[in-house]
């Protein structure tokens, strides 16, 4: 069985330090390998923060959204998967996605075109 040591570091202690790393920023020459830590401990901060926020889901956008009766049906599943990416928090490429982006496909066509894929089912 692997037994962890006390001492080792996690990856994210090397780029965001739990203690102060006493990094000089004052010294000249360029680049400061000290500034490039900061910036690249900055920018890992950044994406950590982007990754834990939850995206707020908004449905209606989605049901907002209905083909133009000349409308190539192409066209209107891009745009309706977008609009899935855009507004929700589900994956049209993923097999639930897939499902919600049928769903919604045959609800929001053009009538005819609904109709013939209602059909279909």
């Amino acid at each position: 069985m692997h037994r962890q040591n006390n001492n080792s570091h996690h990856p994210g202690e090397t780029a965001v330090p739990t203690q102060d790393p006493n990094w000089n920023y004052q010294t000249h020459p360029q680049p400061n390998p000290d500034r490039l830590k900061r910036d690249h401990m900055v920018n890992c901060l950044l994406q950590g923060m982007k990754a834990a926020i939850q995206k707020a889901v908004n449905y209606e956008k989605v049901r907002e959204l209905y083909q133009d009766h000349h409308e190539n049906p192409v066209v209107f599943l891009s745009r309706l998967s977008e609009a899935l990416q855009t507004y929700t928090n589900i994956n049209p490429e993923s097999l639930d996605g897939r499902a919600v982006l049928a769903t919604h496909s045959i609800s929001q066509s053009a009538p005819d075109i609904g109709k013939k894929l209602q059909k279909l089912e």
